[in-house]
């Protein structure tokens, strides 16, 4: 933690060990010599000091490391029963105005203020005048305000338990929230009465101005007050002392409103200085528990919900200086879980997917025809294909980086209207655009040594690249201060992100340098040849759309699901996620798969390619009716890997066994497209994957919701997955005709010219 200026004596003339100071903090605090007391009595020292050091009892006081000096002995010690702390080291000291202020960074003005806002107690103000006003009127307008704040949340809080709030307790319980929780952040109903509100108030004795200038009530052109808030769910902001200071207002049907309606600016609140839940969270907060800095109020509450304790929402489109100055009075440990309209996380996941597409879909193409060139026995060929793959890698490497480097800022502020995060989205991948070309030659590397059959060299690379990125995350993002390595936060993560993959592709290159001696890069005299780069895309192209077309079925499907429940749509994002580790497998068994069959294809071997193709149908279906049985007995555990709400359950349970239904259906599917690749034709594979995923899923799903619901929803995965069985098996019939029986053909004749002879 880095030393905070030490105060000066003037400012802290309450202390003991030195004179109080003449004139106005004298004044100041003759005027709230009272209110002093009565801070001291309410808060306790330990209990703040806690929030910034590790304190432990030794014996009648509490000693740790100094905070305001570099040090590692517990020459920090606070007298708990008379309120006071010493070091022995620099001799810093005081009571808790002092430690506050100090460690702050504050005067004793904003010291006061802060703490006496913590808690609860009035301040005297003094005859000094403010905004044109004396002071005693403008405590008196606050005063109003806070009564006026207070009664809206009694009223918006009675709304939610009646009758009229039936639909916002459904909706309530739709996203998981508990009874317990509504209470402790004092949720309520605003109802779509245009006067509700604006009546209690007038009953209550307040004008109409009044409530105008609190921003609860709107005024028409006409003159006559109405809610602003109406059928929403009402999330109160409250001051650390408690007391309600605003609103946020969430529509809960979907209506052509926006989704939020917030509280403006007043006299009482400013949303660049405050934080939302900081009041429910800074108990947890100040117990040592990281402050979980989210976007909006629906965040703070979930998190809530599934016990973590420390989340706190940020108010507005950015994080302020204010915030991060009254977050670190309770911690200098802050997690952002910037996630809610989004996402850091999700937006980097698909740009990650689209950074890699263009490579993997050049790598697929690369890898079937150096195979087939080999299986030809034409080493020059092969190391031809593998040369112009070497090139276009460059080529999408810098095309890439150009795009991406352009596009960052524009692409962030179309999914994001927070600041937060299209910052620390254009600063992550800037850095990772600029190192793509790790990633770019990573993936060159491993289908070169695929393509040879040297699946395990590949995995080394893969491993290590990822290995040496979990190493370096904690590293760069914190910092090690021992060897001098500064905390550089989504910085260092996208630093630890692009190494890990260059050096994942150095040693790749080392790989096939030593150990692919049947293939050799073409050098000396190479001419590009457009034929050959027609042929590697055949493949790489479909493979393209594929990996495209996944995105397609997720937004598709996510629409549909929705339209019936929240939790339906994220029930699909687990299954998905859950599915990959059965498929992994198989798709891992793929990547064997398509050199064999690719080698053998130029080798003029059918017999090589059926077995081959047998064997991979036989082992994908044993490695799915695992799947099935898994996901068939125990889909409830599985989906509490995900800390699921009841209705995750509820709808996951039967989601989960019915999807896998088509695991084995799937897996057959992708074996023989993995076939179709090898053999020259990723147009038949692309087929396949569009009838299993596309074409048929999204329109089935849309049907069967109609029919019988959310839960007949599921069943379009495992109708399409059949369709996409279907018109594989008949295609690869038709290249079996085509390519296969003519290559069994072909070595009959030659065998019995042979014999002739």
């Amino acid at each position: 933690m880095r030393r905070p200026r030490a105060l000066d004596n003037e400012l802290y003339g309450h202390r003991r060990h030195a004179p109080l100071a003449a004139g106005g903090v004298r004044e100041r605090m003759g005027r709230n010599a009272r209110a002093i007391q009565e801070i001291k009595a309410r808060l306790n020292l330990v209990d703040i000091a806690r929030r910034y050091v590790d304190l432990k009892r030794n014996g009648p006081r509490w000693v740790a490391p100094c905070p305001f000096h570099q040090e590692t002995k517990p020459s920090f010690s606070i007298n708990e029963e008379e309120g006071f702390f010493y070091c022995f080291g620099c001799q810093a000291s005081g009571d808790l105005f002092d430690f506050y202020g100090q460690i702050n960074g504050l005067d004793f003005k904003e010291t006061l203020e802060q703490l006496a806002e913590e808690a609860g107690v009035t301040l005297e103000r003094g005859p000094q005048k403010h905004d044109g006003q004396p002071a005693g009127q403008t405590m008196s307008k606050r005063r109003q305000l806070l009564k006026i704040h207070e009664i809206a949340a009694a009223h918006f809080t009675e709304n939610l338990s009646g009758r009229d709030g039936a639909e916002c307790r459904d909706y309530m319980a739709r996203r998981g929230i508990s009874e317990d929780v509504a209470k402790l952040f004092g949720l309520g109903w605003s109802r779509r009465d245009w006067q509700s509100l604006a009546e209690v108030l007038r009953r209550a004795g307040f004008s109409e101005s009044m409530g105008v200038e609190a921003a609860l009530l709107g005024k028409s052109e006409r003159g006559r007050a109405y809610d602003r808030f109406r059928g929403r769910l009402m999330f109160p902001i409250r001051s650390l002392s408690g007391n309600v200071i605003a609103f946020g207002g969430r529509i809960i049907a979907n209506e052509d409103e926006a989704k939020y309606i917030n509280s403006s600016d007043s006299q009482l609140y400013k949303k660049g200085e405050h934080l939302y839940g900081l009041q429910q969270a800074r108990r947890a907060i100040a117990t040592g528990k990281p402050a979980m800095l989210t976007e909006g109020y629906m965040d703070v509450v979930t998190l809530h919900q599934f016990g973590y304790s420390s989340a706190v929402g940020v108010l507005g489109t950015a994080f302020t200086p204010e915030q991060v100055k009254r977050i670190s009075g309770f911690t200098s440990h802050v997690e952002l879980l910037f996630d809610g309209d989004g996402a850091v996380a999700v937006l980097l996941e698909h740009l990650d997917d689209a950074l890699t597409l263009g490579q993997t879909g050049l790598g697929v193409g690369m890898n079937a025809l150096v195979s087939r060139y080999l299986g030809q026995k034409k080493p020059y060929e092969a190391g031809l294909a593998a040369t112009h793959s070497l090139i276009l890698t460059a080529l999408n490497y810098v095309v890439f980086l150009i795009v991406g480097l352009t596009a960052l800022p524009a692409f962030f502020s179309i999914q994001t209207h927070s600041e937060v995060i299209a910052n620390y989205g254009v600063e992550y991948l800037s850095i990772v655009c600029c190192g793509s070309f790790g990633l770019f030659f990573q993936i060159y590397g491993e289908r070169i040594l695929q393509a040879t059959g040297k699946t395990l060299l590949s995995m080394v690379s893969q491993i290590l690249g990822a290995v040496i990125n979990i190493v370096l995350d904690p590293i760069f993002i914190f910092g090690v201060d021992f060897l001098g390595i500064p905390a550089m936060g989504v910085t260092g993560a996208a630093i630890a992100t692009v190494t890990g993959q260059i050096i994942a592709a150095a040693v790749g290159f080392l790989l096939h340098h030593f150990h692919n001696k049947e293939l050799r890069l073409v050098l000396r005299r190479f001419i590009l040849s457009f034929g050959t780069i027609k042929t590697i895309y055949a493949v790489g192209i479909p493979s393209i759309i594929m990996s495209a077309l996944v995105s397609v079925l997720t937004f598709g499907m996510n629409i549909i699901l929705k339209a019936y429940e929240p939790a339906a749509a994220t029930v699909f994002g687990v299954y998905f996620k859950l599915q990959s580790f059965v498929y992994m497998p198989v798709f891992g068994m793929n990547n064997g798969i398509v050199p064999i069959i690719a080698y053998n294809y130029g080798a003029g071997k059918p017999k090589r390619i059926t077995d081959t193709l047998k064997l991979g149908v036989i082992c994908s279906v044993a490695i799915m009716i695992i799947g099935v049985l898994l996901f068939q007995l125990i889909p409830v555990q599985l989906l509490g890997l995900f800390a699921p709400t009841d209705d995750m359950i509820r709808l996951g349970e039967t989601a989960l066994r019915i999807f896998s239904i088509s695991f084995p259906l799937a897996g057959v599917s992708i074996v023989l497209s993995s076939g179709f690749q090898a053999l020259g034709n990723g147009f038949y594979s692309m087929m396949v994957f569009i009838v299993r995923l596309i074409v048929p899923t999204l329109p089935f799903a849309w049907l069967f919701g109609i029919i019988g619901g959310v839960d007949c929803i599921w069943w379009s995965l495992p109708v399409s997955d059949l369709l996409g069985l279907i018109v594989a098996i008949l295609l690869m019939r038709r290249i079996y005709k085509k390519v296969i029986a003519k290559m069994y053909d072909s070595s009959e004749g030659s065998s019995a010219q042979v014999q002739q002879a």
